[in-house]
């Protein structure tokens, strides 16, 4: 019973990448139909990314009446974005974990899984990374799709959860499954079109491609915090939080520093907007936050290597997965991998450099024992 428990809660967790799937776009970023466009000015000399939106049905709207621009002093204030960016992170540092401390390590693998589909479906809606555009597309293309992103599942989340509550479920079975189903699915949609082209092709694997790469971006990084919790139970939540916690501070106070003292450009030409005193800023903020917040997260009886060496290790080699998601963001046009968090754009925006972290505070906890 046990074994059939657990592979129905598989059949659950695969399916419910159908909204993944279901949720790429398939057309041009330009449309006639209605919908809306995205439309990027992008400097490649360096200066910021501007994004417009435009909908035909908007093109054609009306200017709002000067009386109600006058009311507002002709513009509506909005809070400032370093006060956002802030009060998220005080949500990401707080509320989040302390929320998933109620729920327990099945709730905690649940939110992580939203995370990936959120965070995989950023990557893949990077304009050039859409996929198929033809209309032809398939519930048998979907269905790759959506095998495609279980492999990395059932090698890293899946794989946890079945050997922590010893589920007896095969996940090496279930992965050589998804991969012949990818296969399968995907050849059997490609004889199906009436006429296959070199675009076409090429773009059905860059939608699988962009897939992949987003999980193998996200889901190990995930898939760690999870394994904290599981080896270690409470002593493995003060661990992810402080975790988050380094990477929180480490990235508030590089925008900090940045805007307050940046003179001297860090990456001039991948993240321009980065510079040296910014970088200075946030390792030098990220120790002393690691020092003074260390009785909180009970690192006392910890060895002074992991004390040292995990916030100095956090705020100089982090950085450099955000560096990444800026070069792959300036190299597309846009500005925020998407929204789903304020102030930090989206899950890709923040875990770009938590995944670093979360690796380091892994590794040198395993040194510890």
């Amino acid at each position: 019973m046990r074994c059939i428990s657990s592979y129905v809660l598989v059949a659950a967790l695969l399916a419910s990448q159908w909204h993944l799937s279901s949720s790429l776009p398939n057309a041009p970023t330009t449309t006639t139909s209605g919908r809306p466009s995205i439309r990027s000015n992008y400097d490649p000399t360096g200066g910021d990314v501007d994004l417009e939106l435009t909908t035909p049905a908007l093109a054609h709207a009306p200017a709002p009446p000067a009386t109600a621009l006058a009311s507002t002093g002709g513009a509506v204030k909005a809070p400032s974005d370093l006060f956002v960016r802030i009060r998220s992170a005080v949500g990401l540092i707080v509320l989040i974990p302390t929320f998933l401390h109620f729920t327990g390590s099945i709730g905690l693998a649940s939110f992580l899984s939203v995370l990936q589909l959120v965070g995989t479906r950023e990557i893949s809606r990077l304009p050039g990374l859409n996929g198929p555009s033809s209309p032809q597309t398939s519930l048998l293309f979907r269905a790759s799709q959506i095998s495609c992103y279980g492999v990395v599942l059932s090698q890293t989340m899946l794989k946890l959860l079945s050997n922590h509550y010893e589920w007896g479920l095969n996940t090496d079975i279930l992965t050589l499954g998804l991969i012949s189903t990818t296969l399968i699915t995907l050849v059997t949609h490609l004889n199906g079109l009436p006429l296959l082209t070199p675009p076409l092709i090429s773009s059905h694997l860059s939608s699988l491609s962009s897939l992949l790469i987003s999980s193998l971006l996200i889901v190990p990084a995930t898939s760690l915090c999870l394994d904290l919790v599981l080896k270690f139970g409470g002593e493995g939540w003060l661990l992810l939080l402080y975790s988050v916690t380094l990477a929180a501070v480490n990235d508030t106070m590089a925008y900090v520093g940045g805007k307050v003292f940046g003179r001297t450009k860090l990456l001039k030409v991948l993240s321009p907007n980065k510079t040296v005193e910014g970088f200075g800023t946030a390792l030098l903020s990220t120790v002393v936050a690691s020092h003074y917040l260390s009785p909180f997260f009970k690192l006392s009886d910890y060895s002074t290597n992991f004390k040292i060496l995990c916030p100095l290790l956090a705020s100089s080699i982090a950085p450099f997965g955000g560096f990444l998601a800026s070069t792959i963001k300036r190299a597309y046009g846009v500005k925020d991998f998407g929204s789903f968090i304020p102030g930090h754009g989206g899950v890709v925006d923040r875990v770009d450099c938590l995944m670093v972290v979360v690796g380091i505070v892994w590794v040198m906890k395993g040194l510890e024992n």
